[in-house]
């Protein structure tokens, strides 16, 4: 796969992996606590996501200059994130409150507003008391963890792309090689946040090297890279590549062309997913009747629709007015 070119298929990838976030965090939240499966389902597909954009934004960084880069991940990122986080503060924390009888305070939702703005690790997810522990959860959107690491990723894949301008692909095995070793000498007990980071950040740089590998001599030393982790114990690194391979290449490979997918929601989904399942839950409150499937399938609509709201008068016209002033990269070659 070339990296000039956006497949469609991926899009429909991305697509589906929200989707089973969505389903996984529904469970989640009926439930009162995270079960195996749904765990499993969520937290395998923030990996697909993370392989797809290594892929997709080291298309970008080598296609356009500094400058440009910049401007296509924030417009990506930013407004539609703003436009949840300012409804959930101002329109459905206090809806919740009012329903509920719970507490809720200005202070609270203009911090969660900017706390989460800030991509701060320790962010802030709930909004005073407006939603209570019987609801399942207090928190207004959990899911918004990994948009620090993801934009953590977009400035290594710069630095990686700026580095190693001749050299790409050396360079993202070097860069490999350092969170696979990482990952390898740190544990979720010993350090989380590291150890988090290189589990994430191994999906997203495996991916983008997988999507440029050309020669045999470099597909060896991709294998290398992984197998040797996985004889040694880790095998996370050998499940990323294959995962990889069969997202980024083999539909190349089988000659597998979907249509394109005619509003590109899967951002949408992610970033809304969780404040629609609870104020769903919020309306449902105390009803026995609210079975998690039941809930999956009330939220489904309304979060398709918002999605959808939110890919055409916020991201899409953000993203065309970023296309507006891109700018080439110009490399020199020696």
């Amino acid at each position: 796969m070339t990296t000039s070119v956006r497949r469609h298929h991926l899009d429909w990838v991305r697509l589906s992996a929200a989707l089973c976030v969505f389903v996984g965090h529904t469970r989640d939240i009926r439930s009162g606590q995270s079960t195996w499966w749904a765990h499993l389902i969520s937290d395998q597909a923030v990996i697909v996501f993370f392989v797809v954009s290594g892929a997709l934004i080291l298309s970008s960084a080598e296609r356009l200059d500094m400058r440009s880069f910049l401007v296509h991940r924030v417009a990506r990122v930013y407004p539609a994130l703003l436009a949840v986080l300012v409804v959930t503060a101002s329109v459905l924390s206090p809806l919740a409150a009012a329903t509920l009888g719970t507490a809720w305070s200005p202070s609270q939702a203009t911090s969660y507003v900017l706390k989460n703005l800030a991509l701060v690790p320790a962010w802030q997810t709930s909004i005073g008391g407006s939603l209570p522990e019987s609801v399942g959860s207090t928190s207004w959107n959990s899911p918004l963890w990994t948009l620090f690491f993801e934009v953590c990723c977009y400035a290594g894949i710069l630095l990686v792309s700026r580095i190693f301008v001749h050299r790409r692909r050396e360079g993202l095995i070097l860069a490999a090689a350092v969170l696979i070793a990482i990952h390898s000498f740190t544990s979720s007990t010993t350090s989380e946040f590291v150890h988090t980071a290189s589990r994430l950040g191994m999906a997203f740089i495996i991916g983008a090297l997988v999507s440029v590998l050309r020669t045999r001599k470099e597909a060896v030393a991709a294998v290398l890279l992984v197998v040797i982790p996985a004889l040694a114990g880790n095998k996370l690194p050998l499940i990323l590549c294959c995962l990889a391979f069969v997202v980024l290449r083999l539909p190349g490979l089988l000659d597998w062309q979907p249509r394109s997918v005619p509003a590109d929601i899967s951002y949408g989904i992610y970033i809304w997913h969780w404040p629609i399942l609870q104020t769903v839950a919020v309306f449902f409150h105390g009803s026995a009747e609210l079975k998690w499937g039941v809930h999956l399938l009330v939220a489904l609509g309304p979060l398709c629709l918002v999605a959808l709201l939110s890919w055409v008068a916020v991201e899409e016209p953000f993203l065309r007015r970023a296309r507006m002033f891109s700018t080439p990269r110009r490399i020199i070659t020696p």
